[in-house]
């Protein structure tokens, strides 16, 4: 596998311990941590999901391989082969939770399968019953990352007792729960929730439900810096209400904000003002930057940190006159003067003429904004699209046509 010198290790004709592990790990990755800070990446800046399901199958070979070569590999390999776990099909769980229970064969006698855990995984395939995951819990202590796509919960005491699981990891960095919830018996949830359970050591959340900006009051989170946050349905009234509430308290610490409402805001609720340190913010359209939209006050005060201002709504060739008219306040007074560390504006993906067919495509950008994305340009602020890639003036020039008449 590896040729190295005798000269290059000393007088040992073997390889260092060190060396092995890193072999070992190298082969048997990508490590919960790699995963992990690819996944914050993804979910924060490209508003996607991380999925592990693609690469999980053949790793997993990969890991058995090196556990069963020989015992010395064994005892270095076992950490890599239990590292994270991918919840594919619900009959597993149960087959899986009886592997974590167990002592682990040769190793110190307070050892079991699920110390080894750093990561839980779930994709969509498959729903996790909240009890199930109460027990994946509770052997599983060491975890850091939890990925949970779909949880069945039968009434608002087994979300409780879930919550109440979770926050028992002391060491949990980050936590995403998924859009795919199944409600057995739950009734009135407006009234959620009742308890507030401690989250002490997780700095990313990721929160894609229609009921998230309610359920996320039910977590304490001192140390967070990293949010992603969906919420779908409007048939709530109050729930705006509980959203401006969250990032009063949470506000001033965020990092890192990916904001996707799909129902109106109060009109006090100013992301600029609410989370002054944020470094990336993306949300949908001004008025959750501003307030009611109304007027610039919110922007006289510098904004020092802010490196990535993104609109996920706004594709060029694709995005409703009205939706970029209502940006111009906003974007014409972003400058230097305002936001002295923004590199990066970015907009939704470039629909180039004739894509798809779209029948209701406009060709045609305003001249204002031609006008905004020269200044831009002359300051040293990138226009990207969704996938990072730059936009600027020669890009559009070519797609659109700039005109007053817009």
């Amino acid at each position: 596998m590896l040729e190295i010198e005798q000269s290059n290790i000393g007088s040992s004709p073997y390889v260092p311990l060190e060396i092995w592990i890193m072999i070992l790990k190298a082969a048997g990755g990508p490590l919960v941590e790699d995963m992990m800070t690819r996944g914050i990446s993804q979910f924060i800046h490209n508003g996607s999901v991380f999925h592990a399901r693609h690469t999980s199958s053949e790793l997993r070979r990969t890991r058995k391989s090196i556990v069963l070569t020989c015992r010395q590999w064994a005892s270095i390999g076992l950490a890599i082969f239990y590292d994270h776990i991918h919840l594919s099909e619900e009959k597993q769980i149960g087959q899986l939770l009886n592997i974590l229970k167990r002592p682990v064969m040769g190793g110190v006698s307070s050892d079991r399968y699920g110390d080894y855990v750093r990561g839980i995984l779930q994709g969509s395939e498959t729903t996790i019953r909240g009890t199930d995951l109460i027990s994946l819990i509770s052997l599983c202590p060491n975890v850091n990352w939890i990925q949970i796509e779909s949880i069945k919960t039968s009434d608002q005491n087994e979300w409780t007792a879930v919550q109440q699981s979770i926050s028992s990891l002391t060491r949990l960095k980050s936590f995403s729960l998924g859009p795919h919830w199944v409600y057995a018996t739950w009734r009135d949830r407006t009234a959620w929730p009742k308890t507030q359970f401690n989250l002490q050591s997780t700095s990313f959340l990721a929160y894609d439900d229609c009921l998230a900006d309610m359920n996320i009051k039910g977590w304490s989170l001192p140390r967070l810096r990293d949010l992603y946050l969906v919420v779908r349905d409007s048939s709530l009234v109050p729930r705006t209400n509980r959203l401006h509430e969250f990032l009063t308290e949470v506000g001033p610490q965020l990092t890192a904000l990916s904001l996707h409402i799909y129902t109106s805001v109060p009109p006090s609720t100013s992301i600029l003002r609410l989370c002054p340190n944020l470094k990336f913010l993306s949300c949908y359209g001004p008025k959750m930057l501003l307030g009611n939209g109304s007027h610039l006050e919110p922007l006289t005060p510098v904004h020092a940190h802010l490196e990535t201002l993104s609109f996920a709504s706004i594709y060029f060739g694709f995005t409703p006159k009205t939706d970029i008219t209502e940006l111009r306040p906003l974007l014409e007074h972003i400058d230097r003067q305002s936001f002295p560390s923004l590199k990066v504006i970015r907009f939704g993906k470039i629909f180039p003429v004739g894509e798809w067919g779209l029948v209701n495509a406009c060709w045609h950008l305003p001249t204002w904004l031609y006008k905004v994305m020269k200044h831009w340009d002359d300051v040293g602020i990138d226009v990207q699209q969704a996938d990072g890639v730059s936009i600027g003036l020669p890009v559009l020039s070519q797609q659109f046509l700039f005109t007053d008449a817009y």
